[in-house]
């Protein structure tokens, strides 16, 4: 029995005409579950561990996390972008506070990373492994500091009575 010869053919063998439904569903599942990833993202914003917002205080890696709002919305849609950017938004704001809020508390308002400048008179934040003992007796558990390397003179005392000769006349 032949076709009706308007009638198109279906072709068989061809990978790029046959399309696996089972591709099809994990594209679906995937929007689903960067869907449901986004908005967790978005409504618990405030509880990102600060060592996990330290990668977004880097200018490459906000410009990484701003790219990936287009290649979401080219693959997945609009919706799924316009929820990427405010995820991206979010934690990119929250991590610039966090910065912003550890200069207010140490008392570096003036904030120079030194990685800025080049230089080692910039601002770093402090490893919290690695900490000098009077630290450690005080509790002190500083943020940021300014200066490395510290300079010491030794103590002079210049006052008129050190000053002559040892011998005290009446």
């Amino acid at each position: 029995m032949s076709a009706p010869a308007g009638a198109v053919q279906p072709q068989m063998g061809g990978a790029g005409l046959v399309r696996m439904p089972v591709l099809d569903e994990i594209q679906v599942m995937s929007g689903h579950f960067l869907l449901l990833f986004l908005i967790l993202v978005s409504v618990y914003v405030s509880r990102i561990p600060t060592n996990v917002l330290v990668y977004f205080r880097n200018r490459i890696v906000q410009f990484i996390a701003l790219s990936s709002i287009f290649l979401i919305t080219a693959k997945y849609g609009w919706i799924h972008g316009i929820l990427a950017a405010l995820a991206v938004a979010l934690v990119i704001t929250r991590a610039l506070r966090e910065e912003s809020v550890l200069a207010a508390k140490e008392g570096m308002i003036d904030y120079v990373p030194a990685a800025l400048i080049m230089e080692e008179s910039g601002t770093t934040f402090v490893p919290q492994n690695h900490r000098w003992f009077s630290e450690k007796v005080l509790g002190e558990n500083p943020f940021l500091i300014r200066e490395k390397e510290v300079r010491t003179t030794a103590v002079q005392d210049l006052s008129e009575r050190s000053m002559g000769s040892s011998n005290v006349s009446r």
